[in-house]
């Protein structure tokens, strides 16, 4: 045999001794946990991803993203993720997107994939990478262009698969006739579906569209109980609107008492209409009462659990930094189209 033939031999061996360390990684994943059961079904999950199965190569990438049951291994997971994100798979697609461009330095090249993967994503109505691309068109980042009409479009698009962001962040196009046509019926309809889910911003746009009208028939009650809601998951400008309501007596009997009270939590957030209020309400609440105000406040602040405690600021979907769908650990776990509701 000739040096020339060992020399090819001997590359070709040390190709074949490559791939057998690739294979041999990739039979023997690095599982974490000493559960039987949970390691038979990494394991099981590991072959089917090996086999080509897209949702199996997700939940493994998933895996190796977070650490859950396999050592933490970013490299691993882009693999795993973008064998699935090539098979169309939406939820490994928009994992891509958020694998590559997580980080404070991200490469233009990863920047270019990320927006591959996530239209990918979105193109196959994934209510997460609908809603996150339509921020991105609707504020003009990430190289997007600035374009409502976009945005509106794959808002509505989440929305109407019931992601309670996208319905109001749409409630609020319509409401201000931005890349939609003016329609106040037709924001009432998307906050109120919001607000059945909870987004608070949502809860206090249903209840001021009841008060005024606007939208929808004027319903003074209806309002008072919408802005309860909001006002008890410590929104201060629900707070402050149902201290109205009290003191006017719309949508339940006059009491001014329980109108300081609920000022004086909103005051204590800052409003600064409600900051007025504690020189005004003294002039017509008697000292017993006022008293009795305070000591209302202060029960009423006591009933808004911890968890519960969030400002109208703060949790603004649409204007402020909490747009984002989904943040920490729940950034790779699995959903289905229907979306988190946040």
């Amino acid at each position: 045999m000739s040096r020339h033939d060992i020399r090819k031999l001997t590359g070709l061996a040390l190709i074949c001794a490559v791939l057998l360390s690739a294979c041999s990684a990739d039979q023997s994943p690095d599982i974490t946990v000493e559960n039987e059961a949970v390691r038979t079904r990494i394991l099981k999950t590991y072959e089917r991803a090996q086999a080509g199965e897209a949702e199996a190569q997700n939940s493994i990438g998933k895996a190796y993203a977070i650490g859950d049951g396999l050592r933490k291994d970013e490299d691993k997971a882009r693999e795993w993720f973008q064998r699935a994100a090539e098979q169309g798979h939406p939820v490994a697609q928009y994992n891509m997107y958020l694998l590559l461009t997580q980080g404070v330095d991200v490469s233009e090249k990863d920047a270019e994939q990320a927006s591959k993967w996530l239209h990918a994503a979105a193109d196959r109505e994934l209510v997460l990478a609908q809603f996150r691309l339509a921020e991105l068109y609707r504020k003009g980042e990430a190289n997007e262009p600035r374009d409502l009409a976009r945005a509106a479009t794959l808002y509505e698009s989440s929305a109407a698969q019931g992601y309670a962001p996208a319905q109001y962040n749409i409630g609020r196009l319509y409401e201000d006739g931005r890349g939609v046509t003016k329609n106040e019926a037709t924001a009432f309809l998307w906050f109120i579906r919001a607000a059945r889910q909870g987004v608070v911003d949502a809860q206090i746009k249903v209840g001021t569209k009841y008060a005024s009208g606007s939208g929808v028939a004027a319903d003074d009650e209806k309002a008072f109980r919408w802005l309860e809601r909001a006002a008890f998951r410590n929104s201060p400008i629900a707070q402050y609107n149902l201290s109205a309501l009290y003191a006017l007596g719309k949508g339940v009997e006059k009491n001014l008492v329980k109108a300081y009270a609920w000022s004086e939590l909103a005051a204590s957030q800052g409003v600064p209409a409600a900051i007025k209020n504690r020189e005004a309400f003294p002039k017509v609440l008697g000292p017993e009462q006022l008293e009795q105000a305070k000591t209302l406040s202060k029960q009423l602040a006591a009933q808004i659990a911890p968890a519960q405690t969030h400002g109208h600021r703060e949790n603004s979907y649409f204007d402020n930094g909490s747009s984002d769908p989904i943040s920490g650990l729940e950034a790779f776990e699995s959903r289905s189209q229907a979306g988190d509701a946040n």
